[in-house]
């Protein structure tokens, strides 16, 4: 496995994580976890493509994991404006990569 790989595995898995509990609880400390493991990715390299990928990953990770619609329509409801806010941000930063 190349590093690259293994570093979007970790912040990946990293990001699932900050905002799975966000979600559950809507702790502050998980959003800045969640946006500070996304500056990490794109800080490393990675593109806000490939954050894009990860936070999609992680809300099918946790839809696969609700059987209940209204539970579904929370989780999708609270995550969508999470990611735009975040990543709009960055497109001032620079170019987008992919």
């Amino acid at each position: 496995m190349r590093a690259a790989d293994r570093n979007w595995d970790i912040i990946a898995a990293e990001y699932r994580a900050a905002l799975s509990d966000y979600l559950r609880g809507r702790s502050e400390s998980a959003l800045r976890r969640a946006y500070e493991t996304g500056r990490r990715g794109l800080a490393s390299g990675m593109g806000v493509l490939e954050m894009a990928a990860a936070h999609r990953e992680a809300v099918d990770a946790m839809l696969g994991e609700t059987a209940e619609p209204e539970r579904a329509s929370v989780i999708l409801d609270a995550s969508i404006p999470r990611f735009s806010t975040r990543s709009s941000s960055r497109s001032a930063a620079g170019p987008i990569r992919g």
